[in-house]
């Protein structure tokens, strides 16, 4: 049996400012008619089976920031083992500057 060339990638949607809404979207690609479980972790989880996965940070906070991983594992009676792919996006967040006007 080949084994199949899975890849996975987190594409990112929407505005990365707080209180907007911001989507990570995890896409997996090579499996072939092979069902992945697909896994998102960081500060915010989601999991599911297919080939994509949506973690909606709606509405984004300052706490959303930080590192998110998907991880994609295809499994099948065929294969000797599993398939485990990975990938990392780094969800940056500008904090809002305060502006003062003072006057005299």
């Amino acid at each position: 049996v080949q084994v199949p060339d899975v890849t996975v990638l987190i594409t990112p949607s929407g505005s990365a400012v707080v209180g907007m809404s911001y989507t990570l979207t995890c896409t997996v690609s090579g499996a072939d008619n092979l069902e992945a479980t697909i896994a998102f972790t960081g500060l915010n989880t989601a999991s599911g089976t297919g080939t994509s996965l949506q973690l909606p940070l709606d509405p984004l906070d300052l706490t959303d920031a930080g590192e998110y991983t998907c991880t994609a594992t295809v499994s099948s009676d065929l294969l000797t083992n599993n398939i485990v792919r990975t990938d990392t996006e780094e969800v940056n967040i500008p904090i809002p500057s305060l502006s003062v006007d003072v006057q005299h």
